[in-house]
């Protein structure tokens, strides 16, 4: 309240805002992109905080370029494109087919290997 008073004393009669001067977007540049994409395409289970630390560029810019401008979205432990592209899609689709040759091969111990990958009896 204070505040509003000493508004109204100096003159200033205006209830609305005044424009404040915002810190421009300088850090989401197109360098800065490809650097992140380049550092992702290396390191595909890189951490937020050693992308800070790499790039020198503070984290909601280091996040907001991987998920806006990358298309890029972490599943498990790895940086992944939103989109499928051609090329990971075959490479995708021929793992798939491998799971499911060996699932009809051996039942039994495919869900054993799926989340272990190891084969029982062997070392």
């Amino acid at each position: 309240m204070n505040c509003w008073l000493q508004t109204f004393k100096c003159g200033h009669f205006d209830v609305t805002d005044e424009p404040y001067a915002l810190r421009p977007q300088d850090m989401i540049t197109e360098e800065n992109v490809l650097k992140i994409r380049q550092i992702v395409f290396v390191e595909r289970r890189i951490t937020i905080n050693k992308l800070v630390r790499e790039t020198k560029i503070s984290r909601g810019s280091d996040r907001k370029i991987l998920h806006d401008h990358l298309s890029e979205s972490k599943v498990s432990a790895r940086w992944m494109a939103t989109l499928v592209d051609t090329r990971n899609e075959t490479s995708e689709r021929g793992r798939c087919c491998k799971l499911l040759q060996d699932f009809k091969i051996v039942f039994t111990d495919f869900f054993y290997r799926l989340v272990t990958g190891f084969i029982r009896g062997r070392p």
